[in-house]
C-alpha cells in the first residue's frame, strides 16, 4: 500500500533515550519586525533581535531549509483571542511554542519524486526541503526531508535515524522517517557516520 501524502513538517516524538515527547516546549516570541510567517512543524532560530521589550521571551524568526542552524520547532502558537490564527502570520507579536531540546526526535515525511532513501541512509544527514508554503487553514509547514544529496557532512539540516515505527509506513515515496535536528543551536553540529 503506497504511504499518505500528508506532509506536516517536523513533528516531536520521543527523545534519544527513549522518553516520549509529552508536549514540552519553551515560550519564544516571533516579534511583529519580522514579517515572515511561522508555522507548526517549521524549524526557527533565534533572531538578532535578541528578545522582546521585557527581556522574559528570546526572539525567534523562521527558519530557512538549508541554510539555518535552529534552535527548535514550533509546536503551537500562543492564542490571542478564540478567533487567533492556529500559526504566527509575521507582522505581529506573537508568543510560539517551541520544542527546542536538542535530544529531540522528530518525525517527518520524505518528498515525493527522486530516488527514495534506502534503510542503508541510516546514520547519514539530509536537508529539509520547503515543497509547499504552510497552511493558513491547518497551521502546519511544508517541510519534507529531502532525498537527494545525504551524505556524511556536517553541515546538513537532520541526522535521519530511521523508518518511523508507525502503521502503514514503509520505505518508498512519502516514507516517514525519525530524524534529529543536526545544526540545532544549543549543541555542536556532526558528521555523520
Amino acid at each position: 500500500m503506497a504511504n499518505l501524502d500528508a506532509a506536516a513538517g517536523l513533528i516531536p516524538v520521543r527523545y534519544l533515550n527513549g522518553a516520549p515527547y509529552n508536549g514540552q516546549a519553551n515560550t519564544y516570541i516571533h516579534l511583529a519586525a519580522s514579517t515572515a510567517p511561522i508555522f507548526i512543524g517549521m524549524g526557527v532560530t533565534l533572531a538578532a533581535t535578541g528578545s522582546d521589550a521585557t527581556g522574559k521571551y528570546a526572539s525567534v524568526i523562521p527558519g530557512t531549509v538549508t541554510s539555518s542552524v535552529f534552535v527548535g520547532v514550533c509546536v503551537g502558537v500562543h492564542p490571542v483571542d478564540r478567533d487567533s490564527l492556529v500559526y504566527s502570520p509575521g507582522s505581529a507579536d506573537r508568543l510560539i511554542f517551541v520544542a527546542d531540546d536538542p535530544q529531540l526526535v522528530f518525525q517527518i515525511q520524505e518528498v515525493s519524486g527522486g530516488t527514495p532513501l534506502a534503510a542503508a541512509d541510516a546514520g547519514l544527514n539530509a536537508n529539509l526541503v520547503q515543497t509547499a508554503t504552510g497552511s493558513t487553514t491547518t497551521g502546519l509547514c511544508g517541510w519534507e526531508l529531502n532525498n537527494v544529496g545525504e551524505v556524511v557532512t556536517a553541515t546538513l539540516d537532520v541526522k535521519i535515524l530511521n523508518v518511523s515505527n508507525v502503521i502503514d509506513n514503509d520505505l518508498g515515496e512519502h516514507c516517514n522517517w525519525d530524524v534529529r535536528i543536526n545544526r540545532h543551536q544549543y549543541v555542536n553540529q556532526l558528521a555523520g557516520i
